[in-house]
């Protein structure tokens, strides 16, 4: 790995993303990786793609993808500073972007964005950084149309930022990243599903977040996702409103008033879904408060 040849390199992270990919790289091959200097050196590689060698360097952006998604206890790559590390990469790829984006640059966003996403997701490991927010959306903003793909990588990482962490989803608000977020709700299956889970984590928060939300017009484009034909985004926009009524018990009237009940009527004969949504049916039907109507809410969302 000290070669100053850019193919050397390349071809070396090659063969070791091949390696860690086999059936017994989790108990024979990721142990030995970890415990020699590959790790530093790897992420020195990685970091670096953007001034040196970008094939060598999404070479083992892989390898750390792999290694992280396939090993329990990252704690190795956690003290080495991997999360501080790839989101400063991530923050200058960003940055780069749109007017000197090298070729070939979401070839190496994507590992990098699963590889935070992952280490992201670890018990007490999170972003605390605002930035880290700004670059993903400048990120969607440049590949959405070309790279599609790159918007789930992006919603990923997004909602594994946003599970559990206050800091995350008051930044969402602060930046005012939220109509662009909104914005994404129609991009694809599965990131209507991602849009809508981040959009969850921040009404988990209680009543401030759940008003900040309603402040767009955020009711007017839940109805259409409740016709969609996939049970999880529309299991998804359930709960999703059973947030908001709980918290902002007016905005229950206010999707009636837009035709809500109707829409939540079809899925009354959907097995996975008819539960959710006739407790929901309940809760607009009745006054504000109405203590049937909260618990019979609660009971199905629980």
């Amino acid at each position: 790995l000290q070669s100053p040849h850019e193919a050397v390199l390349e071809g070396v992270g090659y063969v070791l993303s091949q390696l860690l990919q086999a059936k017994e790289a989790p108990t024979e091959i990721i142990p030995l990786v970890l415990d020699s200097a590959l790790p530093q050196h790897m992420l020195r590689l990685v970091c670096s793609g953007l001034k040196a060698a970008m094939g060598a360097a999404v070479e083992f952006a892989w390898c750390l993808h792999y290694i992280i998604c396939r090993h329990k206890d990252n704690v190795l790559l956690l003290a080495l500073g991997a999360v501080p590390a790839l989101t400063s990469l991530l923050l200058d790829l960003a940055s780069q972007i749109p007017q000197d984006a090298p070729e070939g640059l979401e070839l190496l966003v994507c590992p990098v964005l699963r590889c935070l996403g992952n280490l992201l997701a670890q018990t007490g490991c999170q972003g605390q950084d605002g930035r880290l927010l700004i670059a993903l959306f400048l990120i969607l903003q440049c590949f959405l149309q070309q790279h599609p793909f790159l918007a789930q990588e992006c919603l990923w990482l997004l909602n594994n930022l946003t599970a559990d962490d206050p800091f995350s989803c008051s930044a969402l608000l602060s930046l005012d990243l939220l109509p662009a977020l909104l914005q994404l709700l129609p991009c694809s299956q599965m990131g209507t599903v991602l849009v809508l889970t981040v959009l969850c984590n921040m009404a988990e928060k209680g009543q401030f977040q759940c008003q900040q939300l309603l402040q767009q017009p955020l009711l007017a484009q839940l109805l259409p996702l409740l016709t969609l034909p996939d049970p999880e985004a529309v299991g998804q926009c359930l709960e999703l409103l059973h947030l908001l009524f709980l918290h902002c018990p007016e905005a229950a009237a206010d999707f009636t008033r837009q035709g809500g009940h109707q829409a939540l009527e079809q899925h009354q004969s959907t097995p996975e879904l008819q539960e959710r949504a006739q407790a929901l049916l309940d809760m607009v039907r009745q006054p504000p408060g109405a203590p049937s109507a909260c618990q019979a809410t609660l009971a199905a969302f629980s």
